[in-house]
């Protein structure tokens, strides 16, 4: 069984039963840079809602610079509520997976998403509010490309 854990900094550590500890840094190495392709997939504008302890639509961006750091920008319009925009505190795909976090400006808690792409679905996933293992609230989201 594999867990993931994101430890700020864009850190993605894969743990395992009996990973050895160069498995680890091939891992970690290859989370922080995504495929070329997967990039192109990715970068752009998304479009989305969110349901579950709050509601509300958002719009993500993501984008790639000249070394291959991904970077991403979200803004959301609760159902109730004043809206915001941030920039992920943490941002990390995996081949079609994405893990992210940021600070909420309204509470200064932390906010993780996890999602999958699906060429066809555009991206779903998870959110959470709070600290890891023990959220406050917590939900769903899907998205669109724009």
């Amino acid at each position: 069984m594999h867990r993931i854990f994101s430890f700020g900094l864009m850190l993605v550590f894969t743990i395992g039963v009996g990973s050895s500890s160069s498995a680890l840094r091939a891992q970690t190495t290859e989370q922080q840079q995504p495929s070329p392709n997967a990039s192109k997939k990715i970068e752009g504008t998304w479009a989305g809602t969110f349901e579950g302890d709050g509601t509300g639509k958002f719009e993500m961006s993501f984008s790639t610079a000249a070394d291959g750091k991904e970077s991403g920008r979200l803004s959301v319009t609760p159902d109730q509520g004043d809206g915001y925009s941030v920039d992920f505190k943490t941002l990390s795909f995996d081949g079609s997976k994405m893990n992210a976090s940021y600070t909420s400006p309204e509470s200064s808690d932390e906010i993780m998403m996890e999602g999958v792409l699906d060429d066809a679905a555009g991206f779903s996933g998870k959110w959470a509010l709070g600290p890891m293992g023990s959220p406050t609230a917590t939900g769903t989201w899907k998205a669109i490309k724009k």
